[in-house]
């Protein structure tokens, strides 16, 4: 974030929770001092994150910091935006490890025909569950009768 980011976040966040303007002033020495460190806490990450948390924070999807944590307020914004971060970078690599398995395993697109290349009888099996499946979404077949014939294609192939 640049300095003029960080002033569109700061008035953002002083729209937001007018009263903190006025704490800041009553209780830093030097509330300009005291948000040139905010600005520096927060200068590595980008505006877009730090306006998020602030508009998750008003629509109450997070908690803002209580009245006792002002002090730490950017610390508090800096530790949202690291979640976030974090819980992206754990998705992506968890979409990214299901993808190795598929492709392993030949359940990408048109995976159908890499199982019919491997195991025929699995492809048989393949069209008959989803078969049955289709019957039993369209209430055609009870979820009894459902569970017998897929117990029954399965024998097939094992």
């Amino acid at each position: 974030m640049i300095s003029s980011e960080f002033e569109t976040w700061q008035n953002r966040l002083f729209i937001m929770q007018p009263s903190l303007l006025g704490w800041l002033k009553a209780n830093s020495p030097d509330y300009r001092e005291t948000l040139k460190l905010w600005f520096h806490t927060l200068k590595p990450y980008r505006l877009d994150e730090c306006l998020l948390v602030l508009d998750e924070w008003a629509n109450g999807i997070y908690e803002p910091p209580k009245a006792y944590e002002r002090d730490n307020f950017a610390l508090h914004v800096r530790a949202s935006v690291e979640l976030k971060r974090d819980r992206r970078r754990k998705e992506r690599e968890q979409h990214e490890r299901m993808e190795v398995y598929k492709r392993r395993s030949g359940m990408t697109r048109g995976g159908q025909d890499n199982i019919v290349q491997r195991d025929p009888r699995m492809a048989e099996a393949y069209k008959l569950l989803k078969a049955e499946d289709t019957k039993h979404k369209k209430g055609l077949i009870d979820a009894d009768e459902y569970e017998q014939k897929k117990r029954q294609i399965l024998e097939m192939v094992q």
